[in-house]
């Protein structure tokens, strides 16, 4: 009989999703900025046990792009909980990792529910978009403020 792990079990590298464990370390490539709270996921759900979803309301923040491992526990996890809240979400699908048939069944579940759940796209598209938002920003404001804005924001 295999034994259950659980968010704070000990697993093979120390406790599971505990600060301070060996694997809970943020990668060097995704090191927040220093303006950036972390939020220590104790559940599957980053809403579970956690201030994120007060940060979201203080920040005025309506919309999630997701992305993260595990795609059909932790993230699918988080948007759930996020449309539950009324929040708009994106999944991003090349940018998140399971067993490849099970992160392909979610993506197609968040598709086949006409947007109930959220919608997808891939980073290519997301980066496009993001992209042509800057541009706009550039057209209206000029490129000089758009900038300015960028550097405040890291």
């Amino acid at each position: 009989m295999s034994r259950l792990l659980k968010c704070t079990s000990t697993g093979p590298l120390g406790r599971l999703l505990v600060r301070g464990q060996p694997g809970w370390e943020i990668i060097p490539e995704l090191q927040p900025k220093a303006n950036e709270p972390i939020i220590d996921k104790p559940m599957r759900s980053a809403f579970a046990h956690t201030d994120f979803g007060l940060l979201l309301q203080i920040r005025g923040i309506r919309n999630l792009i997701l992305a993260g491992v595990v795609t059909d526990v932790c993230v699918f996890s988080t948007m759930k909980d996020a449309c539950d809240k009324g929040l708009d979400c994106l999944l991003v699908r090349d940018a998140c990792a399971a067993a490849s048939h099970i992160h392909d069944a979610v993506v197609k579940s968040v598709e086949m529910e006409g947007g109930i759940a959220g919608a997808t796209a891939s980073t290519r598209e997301v980066n496009e978009v993001l992209n042509g938002w800057k541009a706009k920003a550039e057209e209206k404001m000029g490129i000089d403020m758009v900038e300015e804005i960028m550097r405040m924001a890291k």
